[in-house]
């Protein structure tokens, strides 16, 4: 969902998944799921620009350069069993616009140091 939106094609979260699955150790190999690696590795096969942002303050930066994050979770508030990615879309005054696309609800803003804790 997120590569349709910033590609303007219509790219199937299960065609990245078979991408990912076919291609890389990222997705469903080492852990259910994929790793951080995958995100990065898919979103570089599709044409985007991604790194690996390990820290508070990298992922803080990103945001208010006007970058996209995507966040990996498992077993919290968002989703209870297994793991799944939430699109963090904005920075202002120590909270986070939260895109969830699982569970729509949920989608808002955040205290950063709440989400730093619980994004893995």
């Amino acid at each position: 969902m997120v590569f349709s939106s910033l590609t303007g094609k219509t790219v199937m979260p299960t065609t990245v998944a078979d991408w990912l699955y076919y291609n890389t150790n990222e997705f469903d190999r080492a852990v259910p799921g994929t790793r951080a690696p995958g995100i990065v590795k898919a979103s570089n096969a599709w044409g985007l620009k991604a790194t690996n942002l390990s820290s508070y303050d990298h992922i803080v930066s990103a945001l208010k350069e006007g970058h996209y994050v995507l966040g990996a979770i498992q077993n919290n508030v968002f989703v209870s069993n297994g793991s799944h990615e939430l699109l963090l879309k904005a920075f202002d005054n120590g909270r986070v616009y939260v895109t969830d696309p699982y569970t729509k609800s949920l989608s808002g803003w955040y205290a950063m140091s709440y989400l730093f804790n619980i994004v893995k």
